[in-house]
């Protein structure tokens, strides 16, 4: 089995850009600017909605996030700490256009080979490698538009000083076989995309219907692949956004133990 941690909806907090090829600024909070240079409030909320990121050895530099217990303040039986990613894994050689691997869960015959062989220009996907896309998995950034904007969603009524409304993000794509804008154009929901290529970050696994996650409490739990997006964004996100305007696209309400 492979695990890897949750980094959220960006690879990189302090670089908050899309996946897709242009690899455009997410404009989590309608600033002015998106960036690059990247604006502080972008980068702030993008810290907010993943765990774990790259840091340093000595943790001194601008980008590290040392994250405490009280730096979850969603709750730690509510956030994902690892969930579970077949792809995070070691590839020493292209087997070609069938894959028995797979085909010996019955996944199928025609599995496209794998990328992640060593070599000149290759990365291999294993944990002392630390790219966040052999090392963490991530949920998908289509809540956002190919273009960076990110309230596209429903609307919803807030206080903020005064009461207005405001379009949120479009958060049931965080989770669906919908989401697929990526360079592979693969789905990027749980268990949506078995024959991606080595350092596809989305949760994975040979179960039947879903994952398995480990909370931030030390806890293990079955992850339905169909869970809603907007839940499973929240179970990703540790919060950490009191005292962020409530009108931003990424606001979101408070996790329930029932909700999942």
């Amino acid at each position: 089995m492979t695990y890897a941690v949750n980094g959220g909806p960006v690879a990189f907090w302090q670089r908050p850009a899309a996946n897709n090829s242009a690899g455009v600024p997410l404009n989590f909070t309608n600033a002015d600017s998106a960036g690059p240079p990247y604006d502080a409030n972008n980068q702030k909320a993008a810290a907010h909605l993943g765990l774990l990121y790259p840091g340093s050895l000595n943790q001194n530099t601008p980008w590290d996030i040392r994250r405490s217990l009280s730096r979850v303040p969603d709750g730690t039986s509510t956030t994902i700490m690892l969930g579970e990613n077949i792809k995070t894994g070691y590839v020493p050689s292209y087997p070609g256009p069938t894959d028995p691997s797979l085909a010996s869960f019955g996944i199928g015959s025609a599995a496209a080979p794998h990328r992640g062989a060593p070599g000149a220009g290759q990365l291999e996907g294993m944990w002392a490698n630390p790219h966040p896309l052999f090392a963490a998995f991530h949920m998908s950034d289509d809540f956002c538009d190919p273009t960076g904007k990110c309230d596209i969603g429903d609307e919803a009524t807030v206080m903020n000083g005064e009461q207005v409304t405001v379009r949120r993000a479009r958060w049931r794509f965080a989770n669906s076989l919908d989401a697929r804008d990526n360079p592979q154009r693969q789905p990027e929901g749980i268990n949506g995309a078995l024959y991606a290529d080595e350092g596809w970050s989305y949760l994975s696994s040979l179960h039947p219907a879903g994952v398995v996650i480990g909370m931030c409490d030390g806890s293990a739990r079955f992850l339905s692949s169909d869970i809603d997006g907007e839940i499973f964004a929240k179970l990703i996100s540790p919060g950490g956004q009191r005292g962020m305007k409530e009108s931003w696209p990424v606001q979101q309400s408070e996790l329930r133990e029932g909700d999942f």
